[in-house]
């Protein structure tokens, strides 16, 4: 495996290259003589273990292999894109988003372990696929979505395996986002556009200051502890 347990200092002049990662940097100058650095990583195999908690504010690809252990950490200006036909594979690890992740094609995300993706406040998890999140690994791990998770361009249904959090936004623009495994949440919003579906088919939801928005449906099929809001058309 790969194990990713030094810093990537600024005055480094070369790409790292560690095993499954392969780390450039794109040099881009601002004003007067000073210069910010960007750095670009692709993650096609694994697994990959942070063995201390990394930040993060460049662009990373994240294409096959395994986020094994450890925290990564996605900085306001960070981009992760999740794409490609291969499964990717989330074990213990903790990922914690505060700039955009873009989820398309249709490779697999899968629970290995119990590990946590947190979408936090500011932070923008993009769903433009009909890809599944599924588990090899009991129930899975935990999706806490304190920002906005937006499901658009594709018209098919995007499944999603993993205890669900939702204290922000959850916009489903086209087709469906269908959650399997339960969750719950504050004051969250769940928002279908016209023809659109937010779709709870399995588990236990435990929902406080909830709303349900748009003109779409909203459709449950588990079992539901309830105190929010439900339009009334």
């Amino acid at each position: 495996g790969s194990r990713l347990g030094r810093t990537l200092k600024r005055s480094e002049k070369h790409p790292v290259h560690l095993n499954a990662l392969n780390v450039t940097k794109t040099i881009r100058p601002k004003s007067g003589s000073s210069v910010s650095e960007t750095i670009n990583l692709n993650i096609a195999a694994g697994p990959i273990s942070f063995s201390s908690p990394v930040t993060f504010n460049g662009q990373i690809n994240w294409t096959g292999g395994t986020l094994y252990s450890g925290q990564l950490t996605l900085l306001s200006g960070a981009v992760l894109n999740v794409s490609g036909t291969a499964d990717k594979f989330f074990g213990n690890a903790t990922l914690e988003n505060h700039g955009r992740i873009v989820w398309t094609d249709s490779g697999r995300l899968v629970w290995t372990w119990t590990g946590r993706l947190v979408n936090q406040s500011g932070g923008t998890w993009e769903i433009a696929g009909d890809a599944r999140w599924d588990s090899e690994y009991g129930s899975g791990g935990t999706i806490t979505n304190l920002g906005t998770v937006v499901k658009s361009g594709s018209p098919g249904t995007n499944s999603l395996y993993g205890t669900v959090f939702n204290n922000g936004l959850v916009d489903v623009q086209t087709g469906a986002l269908s959650f399997n495994t339960g969750g719950g949440g504050k004051g969250g919003e769940f928002r279908a556009s016209a023809g659109a579906q937010n779709r709870f088919t399995g588990g236990t939801y435990v929902w406080e200051g909830v709303s349900f928005t748009g003109s779409g449906a909203n459709r449950v099929a588990g079992w539901v502890e309830f105190n929010g809001t439900i339009p009334s058309s």
